[in-house]
């Protein structure tokens, strides 16, 4: 189905087949957007307003070429001046609001004491909401979202005077394929980052491609092309000599996004810290792997010769296209680990350098859950 909404009409096919208790008659076609959101999930995402539960800041950035987009940020009461900043990027058929509802992060932020953004992609751009991680002119660093949301960056530093030292960045599905962007295209301003059920971006040059490799992965020579378009944007970065942890989720029964863009996103976050390393993709940067397999799934950590994780993958067996742990009654939230306090505890990780709370075996006995 794909009518005057274009592809993410598809799209939304494919994310209905992943819903089975929240399916819609057809006729979509000649929805309006509002009507849209309440035939996939009823009164979820159309009853809330555009404020993010809590007391938030409404920010807007708008490029030289007109291309502007609004974010809302979160400050929670009397944070100290300084203190970490959370990126949060919202999927497709997602707001602000609802990715703050399903993943909690609000409730974190007040407990464990940092800010929080949300960027919003506008109806304008995407019916449904879809970050445009597929197309040439939001690929690169100059002129697309990716400048955007740095820009909704650094307006939230000079509002809560964090840097890139503290400052992370997570995604679910194409607010994941924005997060893995980002990172590569704007590896200084971020501390680390974690990718949820996202398609790798760089491989997909147009729609068509974008939901071909959603559904059965990038080719290794899309692959090996992403990887080399990801050096030449990374190249033009000012960021030498750090580390940049990326953790990967993706649950091994997703419906909509292939598990095999997890292993591509892995592949993707060493050449960066390779990249980063000394500015050349070389293996100036070593990577070792340790892994486990079962009947829970898989977990997978490479780390540098000093030990510090480099890329860390969680591929839940029974986990689909959804944040794990998520509310219950909003949409791609599944019962699992708690993920929103996982994520916040990678990023503190990667703060203090402390991983710990990341060996293999904490983390398997994370996925298999209560003994």
């Amino acid at each position: 189905m794909i009518g005057v909404f274009g592809w993410p009409l598809a799209l939304a096919d494919m994310m209905l087949d992943s819903l089975p208790d929240q399916r819609v008659a057809t006729g979509l076609a000649t929805a309006q957007w509002s009507d849209l959101q309440r035939a996939f999930f009823g009164d979820a995402l159309s009853a809330a307003s555009h404020s993010v539960e809590g007391d938030t800041v409404p920010l807007r950035a708008t490029l030289p070429n007109g291309l502007s987009r609004t974010a809302q940020l979160f400050v929670p009461e009397n944070l100290p001046h300084g203190a970490p900043l959370v990126v949060m990027l919202h999927g497709c058929m997602q707001d602000p609001d609802s990715l703050a509802r399903l993943t909690g992060m609000n409730r974190l932020a007040q407990t464990s004491g940092f800010a929080v953004i949300y960027p919003d992609q506008e109806t304008s751009a995407s019916a449904v909401q879809c970050w445009q991680w597929y197309s040439p002119d939001h690929q690169t660093r100059t002129g697309g979202e990716p400048e955007v949301l740095a820009e909704l960056i650094a307006q939230s530093w000079q509002r809560t005077g964090a840097s890139a030292a503290n400052t992370h960045v997570a995604g679910i599905s194409a607010g994941g394929a924005l997060t893995a962007l980002m990172i590569h295209l704007y590896p200084e301003l971020f501390a680390s980052a974690a990718i949820v059920a996202g398609p790798v971006p760089l491989a997909a040059q147009n729609m068509d491609e974008a939901l071909a490799q959603m559904a059965h992965g990038a080719s290794p020579r899309e692959a090996d092309a992403a990887n080399a378009r990801a050096a030449q944007e990374t190249a033009d970065s000012p960021a030498r000599g750090r580390r940049l942890p990326v953790l990967i989720v993706h649950g091994a029964d997703d419906k909509i996004v292939a598990a095999s863009h997890a292993r591509q996103q892995v592949e993707a976050a060493i050449q960066l810290n390779d990249q980063l390393d000394d500015g050349a993709v070389n293996a100036s940067l070593s990577a070792a792997a340790e892994k486990k397999r079962g009947d829970f799934g898989e977990v997978s950590i490479w780390r540098d010769g000093g030990g510090l994780p480099l890329a860390i993958l969680l591929m839940p067996r029974h986990l689909g296209h959804a944040w794990s742990g998520g509310k219950a009654d909003e949409p791609f939230a599944q019962a699992g680990f708690d993920l929103s306090q996982l994520t916040i505890d990678f990023f503190m990780a990667s703060e203090r350098e402390d991983w710990e709370a990341f060996s293999l075996e904490k983390l398997v006995a994370l996925l298999r859950g209560p003994a």
